[in-house]
């Protein structure tokens, strides 16, 4: 932990840095809504677009910054909706796949290469996750591996052909249609079942196209989706994001 006067960061996964510590001691400042920096304890500020060295070498570039009830949250990038629906297609628990330590992010394209699956990790030389890129490199689908920085680590792959209809269908926000396969494996993967909120979006819940109805205040179709489309600025991996 990264220890500020009294106020401190502390890591809540692979993309964020949550603050801890009394609220009262730090001071944001805006543009036109948009948290820019805070300062805290009169002592330190963490700017958009600063790279906080958190524990002394692990990098956190900041592209957000959120207010929330206890503090800050310190943003590097959210999941993306590949994360959610394509990741499954290689494996089956998300445990395995150090989904809430490592795991950065899926991504439906990388630099010059479409029609593929990138995941990007931070890099970790625990025995564990050395046998984990192991496993990944042996994967019939299995690209190629790069470095971006010494701290990260990018696998990219082949989508298989049995899941090629699944790809191009999640690129067009057509979740419903996703196969019965991959559904599947969707909530062995993320532990979840139809009742869950990725089975109402599977499965186009009337609970929950009712209640963005109230939400929004519009009439939504029976037909219609019920999540947003994949934007290409979450779903393309973009070095300058992370380094």
């Amino acid at each position: 932990m990264l220890k500020l006067q009294t106020t401190s960061l502390a890591a809540n996964g692979p993309n964020k840095l949550i603050t801890e510590g009394p609220k009262s001691c730090i001071i944001s400042m805006q543009i036109a809504g948009t948290i820019i920096s805070i300062n805290i304890d009169n002592a330190y500020t963490i700017d958009l677009g600063q790279t906080v060295k958190y524990k002394g070498n692990i990098p956190y570039k900041i592209n957000e910054i959120k207010e929330v009830t206890n503090g800050y949250e310190l943003i590097v990038a959210p999941k993306s909706k590949a994360s959610l629906f394509l990741l499954p297609i290689l494996g089956t628990r998300h445990d395995d796949f150090f989904y809430h330590t490592l795991f950065c992010n899926a991504y439906i394209a990388v630099e010059d290469e479409s029609n593929c699956l990138a995941l990007l990790y931070r890099f970790s030389g625990r025995a564990d996750f050395l046998q984990f890129e192991q496993y990944l490199r042996k994967l019939p689908t299995f690209k190629r591996m790069a470095d971006p920085s010494p701290f990260f680590t990018l696998f990219v792959f082949d989508i298989p052909t049995d899941f090629l209809e699944d790809y191009q269908n999640f690129c067009l926000g057509k979740y419903s249609e996703l196969s019965a396969t991959l559904k599947d494996k969707i909530f062995k993967f993320h532990q979840a079942d139809a009742n869950s909120v990725l089975g109402q979006i599977l499965y186009k819940s009337t609970k929950r196209r009712l209640r963005m109805q109230e939400s929004l205040g519009i009439e939504i179709s029976p037909d219609a989706e019920l999540l947003s489309l994949p934007t290409l600025d979450q779903e393309v991996y973009k070095k300058e994001v992370y380094i």
